[in-house]
């Protein structure tokens, strides 16, 4: 039997359980109600549905109470008269998952219908429904149990206890087959046992808004965003122990300095081996901050032992250098980068002594000896904050470096006005997909500010219709350069591109692009906090992965990104007002200050890795090495461009936002 859900001009739904013990399938033996109640009685089960409904969002509170000791499985499925809606699942499922090479799962005539643990979305198994004049979405909303969600043409499911089918995705290259939906597992429950659940169901016309504005509304309604208040100058120690990282994973040669990308990874330390100024280590970057840094203010507001911990690191590491002289070795190293005039190929294998475009691991084997738009993009901002900033005598060279590799880009733009993405060092096109063009734009938007240039601004005015309409066509693909799949940093990329167009002409257009991004990263950022094992290494020091952002659709891991996030989301409070990317932006900045190696809690390694913060946070049963054990609440990898991201846009938020954050929001 099937109990009426929702009934507008648009969406129709109803709903009905089914339940399964080890031995039997369940016959419905009584169904009745109360009120707002829905009563149903199953062999051995009542299962208590209390229905409510509040501007456009139901919410269905579940008592499920056992007669009798016995293995149960209950099905909550929803009926939809929506043919011709496309799914979406945060951090799962988008567009059918058809773009890019990797082995995640895909929505394809032979694999229709998943299942996926509620983990593995933004929001415990949230699924929405839309097309476009409707939408509807749904998600679990209590941590006592986990569910999964799995969804076919006409309806969609939530599952207790939680099972993955047809195939479990467990690492990026790794897609098992785990189960036929025959089979099952199963709950026990003991006699005059109560399990409690909770399920919130929006739906809406879509009232000329579309799917990441929804999403943001679901958000607002699901867990309302609480007040935050951060007193920055408290994380002073939390900085010092990043910067003492930082400066253990410096190499100084003959030809100048650079950080090592990572260090201490185990059998997989090979894939670290090499340097670049830009993406996975972020050397240039890096130069900024000890150029800028007053190290000298930070140690008057250190712990003790916090303040040994620098002062260690400094006499082992910068070889009796300033923090300025390291800065100007390491702008120095990477000008080696500019293979030919324009051609900049900043990634730097350090036992080889070959400079490539990119050499971490990646889907194209053919692109790591070109040149990339976001490499690029990322190192020559980062060049310019450099030369705008310090007084080295010879830093004209950087800006020669920088005017270099924009003339490259200028006069290799598409007719259509984009930058592409991989390019041949010959000067020919290789890819153009994805996003990866946008640094360029943020790029050559910041040299404007400079040198007011007017070749700059017109290549800009080319590009900014080609950036527009991949924002408005929803296009979020291709921005990490080891997956083409749909990613989080392609909405990054885009909206810093945009936030950029908009201080240099602040039209209203550009700032409803800009939100337009904001809401879809949004779905990538996680809204409630995972129920980790009390024994896990998370579970035991009450990791909070609220404020947490998953990378990727091809990787399924949690990272500290959000810091950078969070400096965006500020300025797009600043330009709009609206208080809820403040406080979103306040809730990432607390959630990627949680965890770091320190005298307090070492995270299982020595004293020379005081300042470390894991690159992965592994929430689900996914490894980006396919390492069983680090699954489920475990974190790993040592890679300094979480170190130099994290550092960077928290001392930038606390110069520029810090007074903000501590006041009432």
């Amino acid at each position: 039997m099937k109990i009426n859900l929702i009934n507008s001009d648009t969406i129709k739904a109803n709903y009905k359980l089914t339940v399964k013990t080890k031995t039997e399938n369940c016959v419905l033996e009584e169904i009745r109600q109360d009120g707002n109640k829905i009563i149903w009685d199953f062999c051995g089960l009542t299962v208590t549905d209390s229905i409510s409904e509040k501007e456009n969002t139901i919410t269905l509170k579940r008592r499920i109470f056992s007669h009798k000791e016995d293995f149960f499985s209950i099905n909550f499925t929803v009926f939809h008269n929506c043919r011709d809606c496309e799914l979406f699942m945060p951090g799962v499922m988008y567009q059918k998952n058809t773009k890019g090479k990797g082995k995640y799962p895909r929505i394809t005539e032979q694999h229709a219908s998943w299942s996926f643990d509620e983990t593995r979305c933004s929001i415990p198994g949230c699924m929405a429904l839309y097309n476009k004049s409707a939408i509807m979405i749904a998600a679990h909303r209590t941590d006592e149990m986990k569910i999964s969600s799995s969804f076919d043409e006409l309806s969609f499911s939530f599952r207790l206890p939680s099972e993955e089918w047809p195939y479990v995705y467990s690492s990026k290259d790794t897609l098992r087959y785990s189960m036929d939906k025959k089979d099952s597992t199963f709950v026990h429950m003991k006699k005059n046992q109560v399990i409690f659940q909770e399920y919130l169901i929006y739906h809406s016309d879509m009232n000329d808004l579309n799917l990441f504005d929804h999403y943001k509304r679901y958000v607002e309604i699901f867990r309302p965003l609480n007040d935050e208040h951060i007193d920055l100058v408290k994380l002073h120690n939390f900085k010092a122990l990043l910067l003492s990282q930082l400066l253990s994973l410096l190499e100084h040669t003959d030809r100048g300095s650079y950080l090592k990308m990572g260090r201490g990874n185990g059998k997989n330390q090979d894939v670290y081996e090499f340097t670049s100024a830009s993406f996975l280590v972020k050397s240039v970057e890096a130069a900024v901050i000890f150029n800028r840094l007053n190290v000298d203010s930070l140690k008057e507001n250190l712990d003790s032992n916090i303040l040994e911990i620098l002062n260690e690191s400094e006499r082992k590491n910068l070889n009796g250098r300033s923090y300025d002289d390291v800065a100007r070795d390491i702008g120095d190293f990477f000008l080696q980068a500019e293979t030919q005039k324009g051609i900049f190929q900043d990634c730097y294998d350090i036992n080889k002594n070959i400079w490539a475009g990119y050499l971490g691991v990646g889907e194209n084997e053919k692109f790591n000896y070109g040149i990339n738009a976001r490499t690029n993009g990322e190192a020559m901002m980062a060049y310019l904050e450099l030369y705008n900033n310090c007084n080295f005598n010879e830093k004209n060279r950087y800006l020669d470096l920088i005017n270099s590799v924009a003339d490259f880009y200028i006069t290799h733009q598409e007719e259509n006005g984009n930058y592409g993405r991989w390019w041949n060092i010959n000067g020919s096109i290789m890819d153009d997909f994805g996003t990866n063009g946008a640094y360029i734009l943020s790029f050559l938007s910041k040299l404007y500010k400079t040198t007011k240039n007017d070749v700059l601004l017109k290549s800009i005015n080319r590009a900014i219709p080609y950036y527009s309409d991949i924002i408005k066509r929803f296009d979020f693909y291709a921005d990490t350069l080891d997956a083409d799949s749909c990613d989080k940093e392609a909405g990054i990329a885009l909206l810093m591109a945009f936030i950029n167009i908009y201080q240099l002409d602040p039209q209203k257009q550009y700032l409803r692009l800009c939100e337009i991004c904001a809401n879809y990263i949004i779905t990538w950022i996680q809204i409630d906090d995972i129920k980790f094992d009390s024994k896990s290494p998370l579970g035991r020091r009450g990791f909070k992965t609220r404020g947490m952002s998953s990378v990727s659709i091809a990787n399924q891991h949690l990272d500290f990104y959000g810091m950078l996030i969070a400096y965006n989301f500020l300025y797009l409070h600043k330009f709009t007002n609206k208080k809820f990317y403040k406080k979103i932006a306040s809730i990432m900045i607390d959630s990627c200050t949680q965890l770091i190696s320190s005298p307090t809690d070492s995270l299982g390694r020595g004293d020379d890795f005081f300042g470390w913060i894991p690159e992965q946070i592994n929430h689900t049963n996914w490894d980006y090495f396919n390492n069983k054990e680090n699954t489920n609440g475990t974190f790993s990898i040592n890679i300094a461009w979480v170190q130099v991201l994290v550092l960077d846009y928290l001392d930038k938020i606390e110069v520029l936002f810090g007074e903000e954050l501590k006041n009432e929001i």
